[in-house]
């Protein structure tokens, strides 16, 4: 419809620096859930950052923080649940289950990753967050792994560097 509100992209509200706890995300090769759209993991996303801002997550969070319809956000929620990524308990709150939160940790790690490296490359944080947010959902883990490592080479090739001058 002509009225309906923007989406917002989730990622423009999550403050690069902001810091998420990452656990290990460890990569097994056994990885093996339901693809999901990007709306979806933007959703499984918006959770892990609320509960982690907040403690909790009711459906009106999600719509306010992400700029979308009620609607919208409880026909997500009952998609995710039936998926099995995400519990509504019996207070209305939302939980990530064991698989959701990986999900949810795997994309945020991504976005940072993404946002990080563009701003040091000279992008503007807004759009660092903006193009973050679209790479995060369509890189393999495979070169996302071998991204990470390479940066994570080079920083420490930086580090030894200086360290011996």
């Amino acid at each position: 419809g002509a009225n309906k509100p923007k989406r917002k992209i989730v990622c423009d509200l999550v403050p690069p620096t902001k810091s998420i706890r990452l656990e290990n995300i460890e990569q097994s090769g056994e990885v093996c859930y339901m693809p999901l759209t990007s709306s979806m993991e933007d959703y499984l996303e918006t959770v892990l950052v609320l509960q982690q801002e907040k403690g909790y997550v009711r459906c009106v969070d999600i719509s306010n923080h992400m700029s979308v319809t009620k609607p919208s956000v409880s026909r997500a929620v009952k998609e995710l649940s039936k998926k099995n990524y995400l519990v509504k308990k019996d207070d209305g709150t939302l939980s990530l289950t064991e698989t959701g939160k990986r999900i949810a940790l795997q994309i945020y790690e991504k976005h940072r990753f993404f946002t990080r490296q563009l701003i040091e490359a000279g992008v503007p944080p807004d759009i660092a967050a903006q193009d973050a947010c679209k790479l995060e959902h369509v890189i393999s883990e495979v070169s996302f792994s071998k991204l990470k490592a390479e940066v994570k080479q080079n920083e420490e090739v930086v580090v030894s560097d200086k360290s011996s001058s």
